[in-house]
């Protein structure tokens, strides 16, 4: 079915997109965070994808949308606290993309967002199951919720 009368509008840097709400555009990779491996265009794996086209959500009110973070949470985090340096990120929600982490890089994720005293996380699928349970047990400080699909919170 296409989609008639619509527009598309790619988002190329942090921008503002209503009084209040910014969309990240492509996020910098500068933390060497392993997010999971590399991924690729084509099933041989000779074409490298790095998902610049992934970007996240930041509110005036501290909280960070996230799709699957495949730029990593420390890289997403610092690029929003870069380019909004008076906003003072409280909650995330969205995936993590820490479904294949190894221990160190769930202790240095667990203690950036302590740092960060970002504790209340909505934490969605392609964080992992054990990802969840590591920051559960590492974090008892952290508010942690697992939505169902559907089911909604509040922020």
């Amino acid at each position: 079915m296409l989609l008639q009368n619509t527009c598309i509008h790619t988002v190329t840097s942090f921008t503002e997109m209503t009084p209040g709400v910014w969309l990240t555009g492509p996020i910098p990779r500068q933390s060497g965070e392993d997010c999971g491996g590399d991924f690729y265009h084509d099933e041989a794996c000779l074409v490298p994808d790095r998902i610049p086209e992934e970007i996240a959500l930041l509110s005036s009110e501290g909280i960070l949308l996230t799709g699957c973070c495949h730029a990593g949470i420390i890289n997403t985090v610092e690029y929003c606290r870069k380019c909004r340096p008076e906003i003072k990120i409280r909650t995330i929600a969205g995936g993590l993309h820490l479904r294949h982490a190894n221990v160190l890089r769930l202790n240095e994720t667990a203690a950036y967002l302590r740092e960060q005293e970002i504790r209340d996380l909505v934490l969605l699928h392609c964080t992992g199951a054990e990802a969840v349970a590591f920051l559960r047990e590492k974090r008892p400080d952290f508010r942690i919720r697992t939505p169902l699909p559907g089911e909604s919170i509040e922020l």
